[in-house]
């Protein structure tokens, strides 16, 4: 050993795996290979004997009580009509898609608007600034061309 300072340490698996390559009887893989091969091809036939036995059988599902209740209950019940299908009574094909449609559209807006307002309040309401005007600036503005309109308007009717 005073030879050899260096002793290295041989993982566990690894010893396992070389222990594993050796037969009861000690010898290495490489004289009892023929034997492996052997041992494969019985272990491959019996495979094929297994498949081959179960060919004929057939699968039969088993359904879960719940779900075929639900299933019952689903059959029972009138399915609602698909959101393309034409309305029960009058109305072309395709209108009452149409018609939710612009419900849905007219809502949204509604909500978008209503949002607008809440957030434009709360600017406000965040904004205490509040503008003294002395009655002179007032009138004037009042009494410029324009009347009162946005900046924007009175520049192109200005410009007009």
């Amino acid at each position: 050993a005073a030879r050899y300072p260096y002793a290295p340490r041989v993982n566990p698996t690894s010893l396992s795996i070389a222990a594993s390559s050796l037969a009861a009887d000690g010898r290495p893989l490489h004289q009892r290979a023929g034997e492996e091969v052997r041992r494969k091809a019985e272990r491959r036939q019996a495979l094929r004997a297994r498949v081959a036995a179960e060919e004929d059988a057939t699968f039969t599902p088993a359904i879960n009580p719940t779900s075929e209740a639900l299933l019952a209950a689903a059959a029972d019940a009138d399915p609602p009509p698909p959101p393309w299908a034409p309305p029960a009574a009058g109305g072309g094909a395709g209108s009452a898609v149409t018609e939710r449609l612009a419900a849905e559209a007219a809502a949204l807006a509604e909500r978008r608007a209503r949002r607008e307002e809440q957030r434009e309040a709360e600017e406000a309401a965040a904004c205490p600034f509040a503008p003294k005007l002395n009655e002179i600036s007032v009138r004037l503005a009042e009494g410029s061309e324009g009347g009162g309109q946005p900046v924007l308007a009175r520049i192109q009717a200005w410009s007009a």
